[in-house]
């Protein structure tokens, strides 16, 4: 292989806002480090001159028998995609990929998997599972991200890196000039844990009355949280919120909550801890790995309302300020982007 490898990138054939964002990282990392790189998928990759991109997209369709063999004929495109590329290693970027995983290990091609966390539905995860045995190469931006998985698979792990784009997010409001308000961004689903924190704002007001919320995105259970905020005036629903609102919302808050029930290794903890927010999160995926209890954020260990309500008063009865500063350091020294270029030339060459 030259020093300027050639990588084919398999990525998801639905559009989703959060999964083009990942893959803008990941193509201007390989940009980096790369002579050509091809992408496959719905989703935009980082526009630059070396990246190349083949729009493979279906509808985003509710109907999941639809959604199956969609997902089974853009395998099967994208197998046949990587017969017509010459390339040095291919990265497949979804998980329930099983297919491409598995034909490109029997044509002896070099790839890898990028493992992410479960979700809610078993058939993916069952899917997803196979992929991952089938795969020659797991990469994971996390160690932990692989105890959601069954099974010892070391061997054949490998830890990508991501990163925080740090001339973007950082702190602009003083910690110490913040009001009392803690935050939520993200999906609005039952995954990510948005109706246990609604549940869990009345008992956190008893203990801590003058607490403020503020939420921002949207999704299946967004009518929950404005029906939650048209009756509590401790409740701001942002809606949806551009990339450009993002860094005044982290520096707006006190503490980040992120009571998800499955992760891997989630941007919006890096951008919040970026900014000198403090992240409060259940322990689960790749979190364990970013956040020490108390000292640069703090997990707790499930997402039930009475978790969350302990959990919340417990953060903002310490010494924030402090943990403010470690969460920004944390950030600062171990997920640049110079760092995310180390790890895949590694993976890649």
């Amino acid at each position: 292989m030259t020093n300027d490898p050639t990588v084919l990138l398999l990525g998801s054939p639905f559009a989703n806002p959060s999964r083009e964002a990942f893959l803008k990282k990941l193509t201007r990392v390989l940009e980096e480090i790369c002579d050509t790189v091809h992408v496959l998928g719905a989703n935009e990759p980082y526009d630059a001159g070396e990246v190349h991109w083949t729009e493979l997209s279906v509808p985003d369709d509710k109907n999941q028998l639809f959604r199956y063999l969609s997902l089974i004929d853009c395998q099967l495109q994208a197998l046949r995609f990587a017969r017509t590329i010459s390339f040095d290693f291919c990265i497949v970027r979804i998980t329930p990929y099983l297919i491409p995983a598995a034909g490109l290990r029997l044509s002896c091609a070099d790839s890898g998997t990028i493992v992410t966390q479960r979700t809610s539905n078993p058939v993916n995860n069952f899917i997803s599972t196979l992929t991952i045995y089938a795969s020659e190469q797991l990469i994971v931006e996390s160690e932990h991200v692989l105890n959601e998985w069954a099974g010892d698979l070391t061997e054949k792990t490998v830890v990508g890196a991501t990163y925080v784009d740090q001339s973007r997010f950082e702190v602009e409001t003083p910690f110490s000039n913040r009001e009392k308000v803690v935050g939520y961004l993200g999906l609005l689903n039952e995954r990510k844990g948005i109706a246990e924190l609604m549940q869990s704002i009345p008992s956190v007001r008893q203990s801590e009355p003058d607490i403020h919320f503020r939420i921002g995105g949207a999704g299946p259970l967004s009518k929950l949280v404005t029906e939650s905020a048209s009756k509590s005036d401790a409740i701001d629903y942002l809606g949806y919120l551009p990339d450009d609102e993002l860094v005044e919302f982290y520096n707006s808050l006190e503490l980040f909550v992120l009571p998800t029930e499955s992760e891997g290794l989630p941007n919006v903890a890096l951008e919040a801890m970026a900014c000198g927010t403090p992240v409060l999160a259940t322990a689960v995926g790749g979190l364990p790995d970013l956040i020490n209890d108390g000292e640069n954020g703090f997990l707790m260990e499930d997402n039930r309302p009475g978790t969350i309500d302990v959990n919340i008063s417990r953060a903002l009865n310490s010494d924030l300020q402090a943990v403010s500063e470690r969460a920004r350091d944390t950030v600062r020294e171990k997920y640049t982007f110079e760092n995310a270029v180390r790890r895949y030339e590694q993976i890649v060459s």
